[in-house]
């Protein structure tokens, strides 16, 4: 199989390209080369949002090397950055910040490179996957879809060739800021008596406690 061509349909491949432009993405990880089909659609989606680069890793020297004659005929070379072999040593330092990663590559792999990617995912980043319907894609799917993991994930399907095929969009969901603690204060009369919630403050008339009944409170 590391010969053959398969390449993402074009539904899927409009799909990618509209969500690197939806995002204005400037960053995108693409684990599996292959040939660069699916390279060109996200290429483009950079190219059109006018700034950014595609990093995307091919474990096959040889597809590696097709890719990048695909891309230089596309006329989108200048988006892509080629990086060849082992995915995990490849990404191992991954850009600060990620937009969009697309997981096409080994499928036993694709926890592992999510999880060397994550760190660097911004909030309401995409995570595109395909052929997750395979074999052997549980402990991914059951990975992206944990709401405690941070991601909100549906799973879709594209017409090609003999079957719809299988794939995964996964959002991770806005980080939530820590919450500010509330602000307390105490009231106190000018005597040192305090006052209750319905005291006496500014110029406002309120009845207190301590029997305070005029627009001001005492000296």
């Amino acid at each position: 199989m590391r010969k053959a061509y398969m390449p993402v349909g074009p539904g899927f491949g409009h799909l990618l390209y509209s969500l690197a432009r939806s995002v204005k993405a400037k960053t995108v990880v693409e684990f599996g080369t292959s040939f660069g089909i699916s390279t060109i659609f996200l290429a483009s989606a950079i190219r059109d949002n006018g700034e950014g680069k595609v990093i995307t890793t091919e474990f096959d020297p040889d597809k590696a090397e097709r890719a990048k004659r695909n891309l230089t005929a596309a006329g989108l070379d200048e988006w892509v950055e080629f990086r060849v072999g082992d995915a995990l040593k490849t990404l191992s330092n991954p850009p600060r910040e990620i937009d969009i990663i697309f997981l096409d590559g080994a499928k036993e792999l694709y926890l592992d490179v999510l999880k060397l990617l994550e760190p660097h995912l911004r909030p309401l980043g995409i995570i595109a996957s395909d052929n997750t319907d395979h074999d052997g894609m549980e402990a991914f799917l059951d990975y992206v879809r944990n709401p405690g993991n941070g991601y909100t994930s549906s799973a879709i399907l594209t017409a090609g060739g003999h079957r719809p095929r299988g794939h995964e969009i996964t959002i991770r969901n806005r980080l939530r800021e820590p919450e500010k603690p509330r602000e307390t204060s105490s009231w106190y009369h000018t005597n040192d008596r305090p006052h209750d919630s319905s005291d006496c403050i500014g110029d406002v008339r309120f009845t207190s406690a301590h029997g305070c009944n005029k627009r001001t409170c005492p000296d």
